[in-house]
Formats: structure tokens, C-alpha cells, sequence
């Protein structure tokens, strides 16, 4: 089973891609390096503090190259022919997608039944950007959830194949929910990688909703987001 990932450089999707890689090997990784940015203001502190506890709690604070891993190629865009070339020589039989842009049809079409996208939400209630810190924002905590879907060129709409549900404890902390959905993005990939080389495709089933379509969270958000999510956690 030929297994190529598609992500982009973060903390945890070099956390994600050390996992993997210990059960599966990776016969190669393509890195999309363009930054989409809004033009309204989106840093909020908790994400420098979440980016820290990222390095020490999920590399260990140490320098993790995607290299060591497998054959590693930087595109600008993840579309670009280049990247559709190199995908293309490298004869997948599964491609998992996690945090790239839109993935479009040249690349779905090299491996239309075994290409994959992990969604840090669930796209029958919330599509798009920045999910988790949407269903905040509106106190939706039921909604922190992982979702692994078939990837198809709309987004977010492809077939579920799995969902769990992020569980809170009231010493969590928003700045270590990334990390929380990156483990649990483990465990979803992992087991569906298990059931694909047994037999030779995923179990997937329709979606029953179309979730709204999300873009970027404007920074004075994410303040109500923190304060939604501290005043939830004294709840529990």
C-alpha cells in the first residue's frame, strides 16, 4: 500500500506524519508553502502560546524535518503541476490530505477512490476555516470534533469515514486543542489505513447535511472564543 500525504509545515502535521509513519511507511510527502492571509487581523496570543506547547508536547522540543520521514517536495501550491507530477510518479494507493488548501481535480483524479482529508470539525455543521474556534464562538461544544472524510472537488463534502469527538476536562486549555485534534487525526488515519489495506478501500457513508462555510476568525473573535471556552470548562 503506497501512502503519500499532503499537508503543509506545522508542528502538528510534522506530529501527524511522525505517528504515521510508525505504522505505515511513506513513500512520499508534498508540502504546500503558500499562506493564505486575510486582510483583517487574525493573531491572537493564545495561538503563540498554542505553537509552543505544540514544539515541547508534541515533538518533544526537538527539530522534526518532514525528510526524515520519506521523500519530501515543497510546493507553492499543493495544484501546482509540478505537484500533481511528482504525486503522479509516485503511484499512490492512498493519499491523505490534512491542512492543505482546496485540493482540486487533477489531484483527485490520481487516486479517486483512495484520497482522504482530515477536517478539524464536522463538515454537516461546519465547513471551511478555523471550525473548532467557530463552534466556540458560539458555544456549540458538542461540535469539537475530527472528522475523516472521502475528499471529492467541493469542499468539505465528501463521504464521512469516520468521526470523534475531542473530550474536554476542565483543566484543558484552548491553546493545547490543536494538539488534542491532532491525536485524535492520528488514531482516524491510522484505523482507516488499517481497514484500506485489508480490504483494499474505505468504509464511508454519505453525508446527511451540509454545514455552513466558514473563513477566517477575525482576531477580537477569538477573545470571545477564549472567554466561551474558559466559562465552558467551569462547567464541567
Amino acid at each position: 500500500m503506497r501512502i503519500i500525504i499532503l499537508t503543509t509545515e506545522t508542528p502538528h502535521h510534522l506530529y501527524f506524519i511522525k505517528k504515521i509513519s510508525a505504522f505505515f511507511p511513506i513513500n512520499g510527502i508534498a508540502v504546500e508553502s503558500r499562506i493564505l492571509k486575510p486582510d483583517f487581523p487574525t493573531q491572537h496570543s493564545f495561538e503563540s502560546a498554542r505553537d509552543r506547547y505544540e514544539i515541547q508536547e508534541l515533538l518533544g522540543g526537538r527539530k522534526v524535518r518532514f525528510d526524515d520521514y520519506s521523500e519530501t517536495r515543497v510546493f507553492h501550491n499543493i495544484n501546482d503541476d509540478a505537484s500533481i507530477d511528482f504525486v503522479s510518479g509516485l503511484n499512490p494507493d492512498v493519499i491523505v490530505t490534512y491542512g492543505t488548501g482546496l485540493i482540486k481535480k487533477p489531484m483527485i483524479r490520481l487516486c479517486p477512490e483512495g484520497i482522504i482529508n482530515l477536517h478539524g470539525g464536522d463538515p454537516e455543521h461546519y465547513r471551511g476555516l478555523d471550525t473548532h474556534l467557530w463552534a466556540i464562538y458560539h458555544r456549540d461544544f458538542d461540535q469539537l470534533i475530527v472528522t475523516l472524510h472521502r475528499l471529492n472537488p467541493k469542499l468539505d463534502d465528501g463521504e464521512i469515514i469516520s468521526k470523534a469527538k475531542i473530550q474536554l476536562k476542565r483543566t484543558s486549555e484552548i491553546s493545547k486543542l490543536r494538539a488534542e485534534n491532532t491525536k485524535l487525526c492520528v488514531k482516524s488515519a491510522l484505523s482507516a489505513l488499517s481497514g484500506f489495506k485489508q480490504l483494499g478501500s474505505f468504509i464511508s457513508w454519505p453525508q446527511r447535511g451540509k454545514g455552513r462555510y466558514y473563513s477566517f476568525m477575525p482576531a477580537p473573535l477569538k477573545d470571545i472564543c477564549v472567554r466561551n471556552f474558559t466559562n465552558h470548562l467551569r462547567q464541567l
